[in-house]
């Protein structure tokens, strides 16, 4: 028995925060999509995990709002840098630190 086959998201697809302050555009598919249980992700998405979908950097551009960035550290230690939404706190981008 043969896996149904599932047709792929049109490009570009767009997005945005929860509070609707900053919305954004993805050019390229994801690289993958996971959750996160880290107790970051619990505290800002209000549940036991967070999805997470990275894109590659030149596959994002912000369209609209400007996003706030807040530098915490990962409860592994790592320095990292979100950008979030000023309301909310939203996140719509992060990583390590450089």
């Amino acid at each position: 028995m043969s896996e149904p086959t599932l047709p792929k998201p049109t490009l570009p697809m767009t997005g945005g925060c929860s509070c609707g302050a900053i919305r954004y555009e993805i050019t390229s598919f994801p690289l993958l999509l996971y959750t996160c249980n880290c107790t970051d992700c619990q505290t800002t998405s209000g549940s036991a995990f967070a999805l997470n979908m990275p894109v590659a950097t030149k596959g994002f551009r912000i369209t609209s709002g400007e996003p706030t960035p807040w530098h915490h550290t990962s409860p592994s230690g790592v320095a990292v840098t979100s950008s979030v939404a000023r309301a909310s706190m939203a996140s719509v981008r992060g990583g390590p630190t450089a």
